[in-house]
């Protein structure tokens, strides 16, 4: 997995992080558990991705501390359809829209908040977090 340098991150602990599992549980993927104790709450450099030929951002990664102003378990039992269809929200863009682990096989979804609701679900973006890094690029000015 490519380094993915991140601003304003900030770290979190083992004991931050198993907690936000209990509370919504799900066992994080041991890359993203990495990832995210370095990284929580950070905006990604490079912050683009393809997904099926449409350029989309991320724009931050979630907090994994509750005082955090985008901690991921309020984010996620805020939102009904993210628990109807089993998605664990980790990322947002711009827009509000979030980058999911699925609960059944730790894919990565993408949940576009006009697109999706407790019917219709989110779209796949790549097979696993490590594949998510990777296809992330700086978009040339």
């Amino acid at each position: 997995m490519k380094d993915l340098k991140c601003e304003n991150a900030t770290k979190v602990s083992e004991e931050d992080i198993e907690l936000v599992q209990k509370k919504v549980n799900y066992v994080f993927p041991k890359e993203f558990v990495e990832f995210i104790k370095e990284n929580s709450g950070g905006y990604p450099a490079c912050d683009c991705i393809n997904i099926d030929g449409d350029i989309e951002c991320v724009n931050n990664f979630l907090d994994f501390q509750e005082d955090g102003y985008n901690y991921v378990v309020s984010i996620y039992l805020s939102n009904k359809g993210l628990q109807v269809h089993g998605c664990i929200p980790f990322a947002r863009d711009a827009g509000s829209n979030y980058y999911c682990f699925s609960r059944k096989d730790n894919r990565i979804l993408f949940w576009d908040h006009e697109e999706c609701d407790e019917f219709d679900g989110p779209f796949i973006v790549c097979k696993n977090f490590k594949t998510f890094v990777n296809k992330l690029f700086c978009e040339e000015l």
